[in-house]
């Protein structure tokens, strides 16, 4: 694989983690806000609901890390 190719599968993926985690990053906001309002249960649901975006984000994070290294080590 090219390094120009590398780069552009890195891009992709630091483009999704941003997608992914701005998603929990909502959720959060949404979670604390509902716990602030006493909507506990609700709250710990916004959780659940971050632990695979979380999981997917550090998927990307390593799979983008392997990527530049493979670049650097092609060089």
């Amino acid at each position: 694989m090219s390094m120009d190719e590398r780069s552009k599968i890195v891009g992709l993926f630091l483009h999704d983690l941003k997608l992914l985690l701005t998603e929990a990053s909502g959720l959060a906001s949404v979670g604390v806000e509902l716990g602030n309002a006493g909507a506990m249960d609700r709250a710990i649901q916004k959780l659940f609901d971050i632990e695979p975006l979380l999981m997917d984000a550090r998927t990307l994070l390593s799979a983008a890390i392997l990527q530049h290294r493979q670049e650097k080590e092609a060089l």
